[in-house]
């Protein structure tokens, strides 16, 4: 295609049913970006790794994909590889290598690394095991891959992003006898979308400097987050946000090494129908190592979501004291927030929507002095404000909206009930049911 297609800069194909044959697109200089969806019957990208006997008159040295920036693989079941005859093969030494599975001796293939890869998907290609190095990656995303995929970098090195290179695998040799040339500075991704806890126990094995913004969703069959230990080790100091997604199996958080997460500065667990979180060890005396526990000193902001077992905050959210932002949101059964959410004395903002059996706000808040926003919406149970309304004095805004009726008239100046409680904050608006039709033409769906 470089013959004849010099200046392409985006490709995408898609829903090629009967394609079992891709051009070689590799030295396509100007392309950036790469996408191939829904192609059932290709194997491998390229064809067979070039071979060690073609020298360099007759072969020029070349950059692998020099451009691309962006690729996209999806729904390639039969896709194994990047090329053909090509299988990796774990070393006794640790690590491990591509090895050429023709012919009667094995030779060990360091495939080419993506000079400028930043941008990875992959998905639905259950039969992928291998994939070349990308050091400079910063957004990966994987969903329903085989367990079995290597970036080819485990050991925390990575080919050389020039050309293919041969070595022998004699018994004698092992991973340490890669030329000092080919190793080079593995990069943080700045992103990772994942579902499968084998892949994200043995990523970072390859990803040596961790992830800063880590999505855990779909993790079937997956109890305990003890089972993801591993992962957590290998990104304890580089990540910074968490978001753990509709694990249904999920129960506890216990185990995970998740409090030692000592620079995650935001949390958000969201439609996880079976986890209890107050067996959480948000904070405790030892941790299951037996030594001192770290708590999430830097955590600034949490979200909980979709937790139907979550009946009040666990009593451990009171470590939580560098805690900004706080969101609960269609927690259903959720009846209190308990004493704890008094110790969260930096707090700046609580948020609680379609939270319908929360009944009462505890006087414990009067400790809350940061706090500038309240917003609570859809809690139809809530029938009154506490006392404690009176020592929010940096409150700014108050935001009760689709509040049941009564609990708007308490709060309606000069004669409401609850209205002295409330009329130091610059900006109130309660409103209810009766009055829905004002919320959308002010605020729109909420």
């Amino acid at each position: 295609m470089e013959t004849f297609l010099p200046c392409l800069v985006s490709i995408k194909l898609s829903s090629l049913h009967e394609l079992q044959h891709l051009p070689s697109m590799s030295q396509l200089c100007h392309l950036k970006s790469l996408q191939l969806w829904n192609m059932p019957m290709v194997e491998h990208i390229e064809s067979d790794a070039p071979s060690a006997s073609v020298s360099k008159a007759t072969k020029p040295m070349m950059t692998f994909f020099p451009s691309l920036e962006e690729l996209v693989l999806v729904e390639m079941p039969q896709l194994k590889g990047w090329r053909r005859n090509l299988l990796w093969k774990e070393m006794e030494a640790g690590g491990g290598c591509l090895i050429n599975d023709r012919g009667s001796q094995e030779q060990a293939v360091i495939l080419p690394s993506f000079p400028r890869l930043r941008d990875l998907s992959i998905g639905y290609c259950n039969s992928m095991t291998y994939f070349p190095p990308c050091p400079l990656l910063k957004k990966l995303e994987l969903w329903v891959v085989n367990e079995a995929l290597t970036f080819c970098m485990k050991g925390g090195f990575h080919p050389s992003p020039i050309k293919s290179t041969t070595v022998s695998t004699s018994p004698s040799s092992s991973s340490s006898s890669v030329p000092c040339s080919l190793r080079a500075p593995i990069l943080c991704l700045e992103k990772l979308n994942i579902d499968n806890p084998t892949i994200f126990n043995s990523l970072f094995e390859e990803f040596v400097l961790g992830a800063v913004h880590i999505q855990i969703e779909d993790f079937a069959q997956v109890e305990s987050m003890w089972t993801v230990r591993k992962g957590f080790r290998g990104c304890e100091s580089s990540i910074r946000h968490l978001k753990l997604e509709s694990c249904s199996e999920l129960t506890t958080l216990s185990g995970s090494g998740i409090e030692h997460l000592y620079n995650l500065q935001s949390l958000s667990i969201e439609r996880c129908d079976n986890l209890d979180l107050e067996g959480m060890p948000w904070c405790d005396n030892l941790d299951y190592w037996g030594v001192p526990c770290i708590s999430l000193d830097s955590l600034s902001s949490l979200r909980l979501a979709e937790l139907p077992k979550l009946l009040n905050l666990p009593w451990r959210f009171q470590y939580l004291t560098s805690l900004q932002s706080l969101q609960i949101e269609s927690c259903g059964n959720l009846e209190a927030l308990g004493d704890c959410i008094g110790s969260l004395c930096s707090l700046r903002s609580l948020q609680i929507k379609n939270c319908y059996n929360l009944k009462a706000l505890p006087e414990c808040m009067d400790s809350l002095k940061s706090l500038e926003l309240l917003h609570i919406s859809h809690c139809h149970e809530l029938k009154s404000l506490p006392e404690a309304m009176c020592h929010l004095t940096s409150l700014i805004t108050l935001k009760i909206l689709y509040a049941r009726d009564d609990l708007e008239k308490r709060c309606l100046q000069p004669d409401g009930e609850d209205w002295p409680k409330i009329r130091h904050i610059p900006h109130v608006y309660v409103i209810g049911w009766t009055r829905r039709a004002f919320i959308y033409d002010m605020f729109g769906e909420v």
